[in-house]
């Protein structure tokens, strides 16, 4: 027996959930997603072909070759010295030393991502050669053309799980929403109620994600899933040693199509989700009740 039950015999120490704070939000997120037209990649070939000269030793690194994009696969260099006298160039791929050719000697070599060509020489005479170059580019281009989407809005839209499937669980079971805290907890301010009174709170941040997927009526088709994601903050009384429980209600998802300005996407996705929300800050706490000790009745 507690002291406080040796005192007051009557009294009954309890142990309960008690609710700090309670309130009910409702939150508007609105997304944006484009659609965009399906790509294909196709591989060009371009030949190159070129004689050099060199003249003056001096000048230090000679550029043969740079590429003005990236797209370029695998490329194959064939380089030639056809210089006269006893004189060597050294080659140098992508800015890096590669081999070494005397007059008279050719070299052929496969480079994966080729971005320039150059050379350097010691020698005092005149240089030439030529080099030939086939280089394998990738482009991408659109697949098909862009929809009007004039006379064609019939959509809907609905929240699923991240793959996709459409569930008849509760929202707060697809949609999640949890309290996110920072290294130092939650933070404190001094809060003027409408009395006029100065109460203390703390700055609860929530963040909301979930996925939605849209039905398009007119092209049979599903879209998505579309992931949303969401954060905001209250200032609820919080203090430390409460938890955060998050209740979604009600959720609606609304869909529309818009233009897009882009010409590689057919359309924009425009998702308003709202969501009904009950935030509850709880915590442990000890109440005193009395009563009577009741006994069962004996028939």
């Amino acid at each position: 027996m507690s002291e406080v039950q040796i005192t007051y015999p009557d009294s009954h120490c309890i142990n309960i959930t008690k609710v700090f704070d309670w309130i009910v939000h409702l939150s508007t997120i609105r997304v944006k997603n484009p659609i965009f037209i399906k790509k294909k990649v196709k591989i060009i070939k371009e030949e190159i072909c070129r004689n050099f000269y060199i003249e003056d030793n001096k000048q230090g690194s000679i550029l043969l070759w740079e590429s003005s994009s990236p797209s370029h696969i695998a490329s194959t260099v064939w380089i030639s010295n056809e210089s006269k006298n006893d004189c060597m160039i050294n080659v140098f791929v992508n800015d890096k030393f590669l081999f070494s050719l005397l007059n008279g000697q050719s070299e052929s070599i496969t480079i994966a991502k080729l971005q320039s060509l150059s050379i350097t020489t010691d020698s005092k005479h005149r240089i030439k050669g030529k080099f030939y170059m086939v280089i394998n580019k990738k482009v991408a281009y659109l697949d098909g053309e862009k929809k009007n989407i004039k006379g064609n809005k019939k959509v809907k839209c609905f929240f699923t799980d991240q793959c996709g499937n459409q569930t008849n669980h509760c929202f707060n079971e697809i949609i999640e929403c949890e309290e996110v805290l920072g290294v130092s907890g939650r933070t404190n301010r001094n809060v003027m109620l409408p009395s006029g009174k100065t109460m203390l709170l703390q700055k609860v941040k929530l963040r909301i994600k979930g996925y939605a997927c849209v039905k398009h009526y007119n092209d049979n088709c599903y879209i998505g899933p579309i992931p949303f994601f969401f954060e905001e903050s209250f200032f609820l009384c919080a203090p430390n040693g409460t938890t955060i429980a998050c209740i979604i209600e009600n959720a609606h998802c609304h869909a529309t199509l818009l233009p897009s300005v882009h010409e590689d996407a057919h359309y924009v996705i425009n998702l308003s989700i709202e969501l009904l929300q009950h935030v509850k800050v709880l915590g442990n706490a000890n109440i005193l009740v009395e009563g009577d000790i009741v006994h069962p009745c004996k028939r």
